[in-house]
């Protein structure tokens, strides 16, 4: 019996040390399988094939067109910008899940305050970039340096598309009476792309920018900072798409023949705004990177103002005046856009009075409200609250008091009412707050 216990031990203890290598082997694959590296790999990979897919068609409508050229060789060299894209994005996404990833760290061992988790953060991204500053760059200095060299290369490209001859033979391949040498005259594969698969290639940006924004900011689906980072979102592809709509007038055919007039009198114009349209949303990644994205958006009034500004005077009113003069002077199909570039004129002259107001003055704009001396009498500033239930306002006069500032002593803890003081516990009246 001893000789049979000495051999089940011995096979257990060899099971055993069999199994703690197979878990060791399987480390590294359980690494592998981490949840928010899987996240953050699958935002990267979707990022990159959209723009790949978005770079490949807009080439092969350069290529194609410049192809008996002497410089057609040249057309190429596009495939090398896009390679400079790709790397880029992958910085950036990679910088944002080391961000994310230590800032959730050093949240949750609850060992640093906020100044220091900051440092520590941006002691780690900024190691390698020494010539950028973290008080001018913000928290992740990469994102709207990526987007900014996107935008400039998909602006480039068309600009190149749309001053060629390239929407003279898509407009003259839709009307099917194209009697020149054009794409479809060469048997190329290139002759099933038409001006469809353009509108939808630049209007793969949109998702490009919110896969882009998603990857950048770790907030909870129901706070308040998440919500604004999905109105970013919305707003930017809204643009997006009134841009792409806006371009499609320059290479679409309308039923009346107005393609020669609106290329002759508005090519330049289209261009231009819907280029500032495109790299505009570098404006508000800068903004959102100097705000922690979303935690701190006292810090950028100033920007979020100037951006207001642009899309108001830069964007939606000069793209409403083109719609509504095609529309009355050259008979053309009125956009549904119209509606919505109303929609973001109010919006944005509602929107801009408070951030003016404090631009301005330096106050919020509460502060400006005139009160009346009966008002002001009943109106007691009081610093720590301590005399706060003396105050002889009623809760209808509260309502119009602004919002005041809270000194630092009375906003680091906030008064428990439900904890019993240490001289009511000794002299044992738990009825004392």
């Amino acid at each position: 019996m001893s000789r049979q216990g000495q051999a089940d031990e011995a096979y257990w203890a060899q099971s055993h040390r069999a199994e703690g290598r197979s878990a060791s082997a399987k480390i590294p694959f359980l690494m592998c399988c981490n949840k928010e590296i899987l996240y953050h790999g699958f935002l990267c990979f979707s990022s990159i094939a959209v723009t790949v897919t978005q770079a490949t068609v807009l080439n092969f409508f350069i290529i194609a067109f410049f192809r008996e050229y002497n410089h057609s060789i040249a057309t190429y060299f596009w495939f090398l910008a896009d390679l400079f894209i790709v790397c880029f994005i992958a910085i950036s996404f990679t910088t944002a899940y080391r961000y994310i990833h230590l800032r959730r760290k050093l949240e949750d061992s609850r060992l640093y305050t906020e100044p220091q988790i900051q440092q520590k953060i941006q002691r780690s991204i900024y190691k390698h970039v020494m010539w950028l500053s973290p008080r001018h760059c913000g928290t992740l200095p990469f994102s709207f340096i990526t987007w900014f060299v996107y935008s400039s290369v998909l602006v480039a490209k068309l600009c190149l598309i749309l001053s060629s001859g390239i929407p003279t033979e898509l407009v003259q391949s839709n009307m099917k009476n194209n009697t020149s040498a054009s794409i479809n005259d060469m048997h190329d594969p290139i002759h099933g792309l038409d001006s469809n698969l353009l509108k939808v290639a630049v209007g793969l940006s949109a998702l490009v920018f919110i896969i882009m924004l998603q990857a950048h900011h770790n907030h909870d689906p129901d706070s308040p900072h998440s919500g604004y980072i999905a109105g970013v979102c919305h707003n930017i592809a809204v643009e997006v798409f009134d841009s792409v709509t806006l371009l499609s007038l320059l290479f679409v055919q309308d039923r009346k023949g107005n393609f020669i007039e609106i290329w002759n009198y508005f090519k330049h114009g289209i261009i231009v705004l819907s280029s500032i349209n495109l790299i505009l949303p570098t404006l508000t990644l800068y903004g959102l990177s100097l705000s922690g994205f979303g935690r701190h958006l006292n810090r950028v009034i100033h920007i979020k103002v100037l951006s207001q500004l642009l899309q108001l005077f830069v964007i939606n009113i000069p793209f409403l005046g083109v719609r509504i003069y095609l529309w009355a002077w050259m008979k053309y199909d009125l956009s549904l856009f119209v509606v919505k570039n109303l929609c973001y004129i109010f919006m944005l002259m509602h929107s801009l009075y408070p951030g003016m107001v404090y631009v301005l003055t330096g106050k919020p704009c509460g502060h400006l409200v005139p009160f009346s001396n009966d008002k002001k009498k009943s109106i007691e500033v009081v610093d720590g609250g301590a005399n706060e239930a003396n105050s002889p306002t009623s809760s209808n006069e509260i309502e119009l008091v602004p919002m005041q500032l809270q000194s630092p002593a009375t906003s680091e803890q906030p008064r428990n009412l439900n904890r019993v003081s240490k001289q009511a516990y000794e002299s044992g009246d738990e009825s004392t707050p």
